[in-house]
């Protein structure tokens, strides 16, 4: 009896997430997103505004502003436990970048998602950038190192600071992973992608691309879901 009473928990426990509702509006349907919100999401990413990469100290590619429908489902992929959520955001990250990458240099490249402390990853379940990069690996192709770039401190959210506060926030906040120093052993010369879910001011960018800079480890673009 108890057994079966278990098992009858864990099916209402999975029935439950399977139909969690659309992750933007809250209606019932078995996806991630509503028939409705997915089509204004990809109208949002459709006509977002072309911004040039020369304008930025490094390339940055995104899906589009930080605001309605998109934002709406990042805040639900990190504050509302919908890391389904990712696979959709990271998949159109990935078709894109196919595109707008055809200028780039054709050599191996890495993504590393940016990371969050361990203590913040306990806390939230899972590191979105990280769910994002996955899924953008598997359309784009990129070599993905989970953990080439480690939090090595944890730091104030930077949504609370300013941005002279944000870059004192972030100083020695980011390390080398053990995965990147071997295949950097290994190569020699290395190319990486940064993978965020937004970009606001670049000092969080910035900061990452300090540190592997340092270590001789080229930073050649950055994808994010939406630029603040």
């Amino acid at each position: 009896m108890l057994g079966q009473l278990r098992k009858a928990g864990s099916a209402r426990l999975l029935n439950s997430f399977l139909h969690r509702g659309c992750a933007v509006c809250d209606r019932p349907t078995p996806k991630s997103f509503c028939f409705d919100c997915q089509r204004q999401l990809q109208d949002q990413i459709r006509n977002r505004p072309q911004i040039s990469a020369s304008s930025e100290p490094l390339f940055v590619e995104s899906l589009g502003a930080y605001d309605g429908v998109l934002k709406r489902a990042i805040l639900s992929l990190k504050y509302e436990n919908r890391p389904e959520v990712a696979q959709f955001l990271g998949a159109v990250l990935g078709r894109q970048w196919i595109e707008a990458a055809r200028s780039l240099p054709a050599k191996p490249l890495y993504a590393l998602p940016i990371p969050l402390h361990s203590e913040r990853q306990r806390q939230r379940g899972y590191n979105q950038a990280a769910l994002l990069a996955r899924s953008f690996c598997r359309v784009s192709g990129l070599t993905l190192l989970e953990n080439g770039l480690v939090r090595s401190q944890a730091t104030v959210p930077q949504h609370q600071l300013g941005i002279e506060a944000r870059q004192k926030n972030l100083e020695g906040a980011f390390a080398i992973g053990k995965s990147l120093q071997r295949r950097q052993a290994k190569a020699g010369s290395l190319g990486v992608v940064l993978v965020d879910d937004i970009y606001t001011t670049g000092v969080t960018i910035q900061s990452a691309e300090k540190v592997l800079k340092r270590s001789g480890i080229s930073v050649l673009g950055t994808v994010v879901v939406a630029r603040a």
